[in-house]
Parts: structure tokens; sequence; C-alpha cells
């Protein structure tokens, strides 16, 4: 089998992030080709593909966006990500069942949280602010017990939110998404959200990956969505053209035959990230992008 150097790894993920060289593709086709973009910070998916993008201009981000192209939404790892409609309706069947586990680890005081999630839903077939949907939901259950991570100082909204199909609704601010936001029931806002298969959509996920990470391990691809392996190789199972290599210290790597592979001696120019950029997050050993002694 063969043995690809941490180098080598290091070039292929660059090029596959466009950090050896810029891009020159349309706004939408990056994110979804980049695996989608942290968007913890507002600012952080403009400046990801500012310096991933020939000829970049951010109203055409802006736009997008408006037109319900892009969304911005809780997903891999159960944090904000800028993602395309196609891949949120994909996605977020395949992490949903993770999402839910890791916060209703937080029990509500009563009422099902199935039923407080479709009065969520119901409720936000228009945006609300947040301030109104955790209002709305009070009335319909009292706060989270002290048996769980959320103290009685919060709400069920608090947890619901953190894995419901919900998306921050934009607005006439910079960056398209103002600080305290607005949410909108995914299935109001985009067609065909929540109808994907999940299986369907683990193996979109993987494949994704595997395009925009990869050669990866699989505790690399676990590291990345926030899934267990167990979950993730039934969408590996689906796909039948998978290659396998080796690292330097024998661990399985997973890709794609169409995977970028460059010459390890190409040059990597420095170059500017945002704030929590994916491809710092995006592996199990990070070292494969920056030394332990630059952290």
């Amino acid at each position: 089998m063969k043995v690809l150097t941490t180098r080598q790894l290091n070039r292929a993920t660059l090029a596959r992030q466009s950090l050896l060289e810029r891009a020159v593709e349309a706004p939408l086709a990056a994110v979804h080709r980049l695996g989608g973009l942290q968007a913890q910070e507002a600012a952080s998916p403009y400046l990801a593909l500012w310096t991933r993008l020939e000829h970049f201009d951010p109203a055409d981000v802006d736009r997008a966006i408006r037109d319900r192209r892009l969304v911005k939404a809780t997903l891999m790892r159960g944090t904000l990500h800028l993602v395309t409609a196609g891949d949120y309706a994909r996605w977020h069947p395949a992490l949903l069942d993770a999402l839910r586990r890791r916060w209703l680890g937080a029990v509500l005081a009563q009422g099902s949280p199935e039923e407080l999630l479709e009065k969520a839903l119901a409720y936000a077939q228009v945006p609300r602010a947040n301030a109104a949907l955790r209002e709305h939901l009070a009335r319909q259950s009292p706060p989270a017990t002290e048996t769980g991570r959320i103290t009685p100082a919060e709400d069920a909204w608090t947890i619901i939110r953190r894995y419901a199909p919900v998306i921050h609704a934009p607005a006439a601010v910079t960056w398209s998404y103002p600080r305290r936001p607005s949410y909108v029931a995914a299935n109001a806002w985009l067609v065909g959200a929540g109808r994907a298969d999940e299986l369907a959509g683990l193996e979109a996920l993987v494949r994704t990956y595997l395009e925009a990470f990869g050669p990866a391990t699989n505790a690399d691809l676990a590291q990345w969505s926030g899934l267990p392996v167990n979950r993730l190789r039934l969408g590996l199972e689906r796909i039948d053209d998978i290659v396998r290599s080796r690292d330097e210290a024998g661990r399985t790597l997973l890709d794609l035959p169409t995977g970028a592979l460059p010459d390890p001696d190409t040059p990597a120019p420095p170059r500017l990230l945002p704030m929590w950029d994916s491809v710092l997050l995006a592996h199990d050993v990070r070292t494969r992008v920056l030394p332990d002694a630059y952290r």
C-alpha cells in the first residue's frame, strides 16, 4: 500500500483548499467544493473566500445568501457553517441524530423535546428573533433542570436550536448576519429541506470531506464531522471507488480517485486565514497543516 508523507498530505490538503494557488471560481461553487466554511464569526466566510479565490467580490456572497443559495446553520461539530442550500438539505439529516444526542443531555423539566421542536418550527415559519423563540417556548415548558448541561437560567430553545432544522435569517448588515441572530425553519426557507435520506446524506458528507480535505483517516473524518466512526462507515460503504494508502505512522488513509496529490515540493505561500478556519479543524492530527510549535 502506498505511503504518503506528512509533506505530501500537507500539499494535498492545501491544494484542495485553494491555499497553494487561488481558484478562479464563483463563491457558490467554492463553498461546496471546500466543504462549507466556518461561520462562528460573521466575517470568517468572506475572509476564507478572499484568501482562496481570484477576483473575489463579497457582494456575490451577499447575493447568494439573499437568494437562499447559501445558508448559515449549525452543522459539523455542532458549530456554525456557511454552506450551499443543497448541502444543507443533504447534510443536516445525516448530522441530526448526533446533534440531538449531544444536546439532549440537558433534560427538559417537562414536555417532549419533539413536541417542543414541532412548536418551534411552526412558530419559525417566518424569521423570528432569538428572544421571541425563547419566550414562545418558555410558555410551553419550564426551564431545563440542573441534571443536564444547560442551567436553569437557560431554556428549552437554547437546547433545541442546537439541532433543530433552522437556519440563520440574513439581514441588511455588513457580512449579512447580525450579532443577534434571527432564525427561520429550513422547510420554510429552502425547497426540499428535510426530505433527504439519511444514508444518502452520510455518503454526500463523506464524499465532500474527502474531496475537500483528503486523503484522511476515519478519525479525521470523525473530527471534522462530529459523527462517530460507526455512523460514518454507513456512508463509506456506499462509495465503491475509495482509494486507500497509509501515512508515515501506518494509519489507513481514505481518498477518492480524483483527489489532487501535487508535488510535495510545490511552494506553499503564506495565507491569511480567518478565525477557526476549516483547514485548521479538519483533521484529528492537525500537524498536517500547522506544526505544534506554531499553534
